[in-house]
């Protein structure tokens, strides 16, 4: 299929609002999965700015709690990485997957929307059958909020815990 066919012509603000709306489900699903992230990692101390940053810069819920665990085993910091990226490989396949739709977008386009690919915003985007970058990136800031933003609250919700529950 070439690039064009599948793409919409509808303004962009409404492409962007679709993607939103298509994306409810995954930041629907995100927000409690981030909250016990941003819970666990403040139990192992990590400040809420240190929780937040690494729910920023690194997004990927898996390796994000496997990175707070290691740390809590005393793991270094080389260790953490390579864990890291050892399960974020797959990451490489569904961005060169998804890379292949938007086959006549332009590369700045390209390089943002795979900062946003994790397992939940390729499904629902590869299977939305539209490949809008625009529509995309609606999809993926919705997640990609909700992950960040469920961190911040849990983070934020983990001083409400009695000391003893924690």
């Amino acid at each position: 299929m070439r690039a064009s066919e599948g793409r919409e012509t509808r303004p962009h603000a409404a492409q962007f609002w679709t993607g939103i709306q298509v994306a409810l489900p995954i930041a629907v699903g995100y927000i409690p999965i981030a909250i016990a992230f941003g819970v666990m990692a403040r139990q192992v101390e990590l400040s809420l700015w240190d929780t937040a940053l690494m729910s920023i810069l690194v997004y990927a819920g898996a390796s994000q709690f496997m990175a707070v665990n290691m740390l809590a085993t005393g793991a270094g910091g080389l260790e953490i990485i390579l864990a890291t990226l050892v399960i974020n490989l797959r990451h490489v396949v569904l961005g060169l997957s998804l890379m292949n739709l938007l086959k006549g977008v332009r590369p700045a386009w390209k390089g943002a929307l795979s900062l946003g690919v994790t397992d939940e915003s390729f499904a629902v985007a590869t299977l939305s059958g539209r490949n809008h970058p625009v529509f995309l990136a609606g999809i993926m800031l919705s997640a990609y909020l909700a992950w960040v933003g469920g961190t911040l609250l849990g983070g934020m919700l983990y001083q409400f815990i009695p000391p003893r529950h924690r």
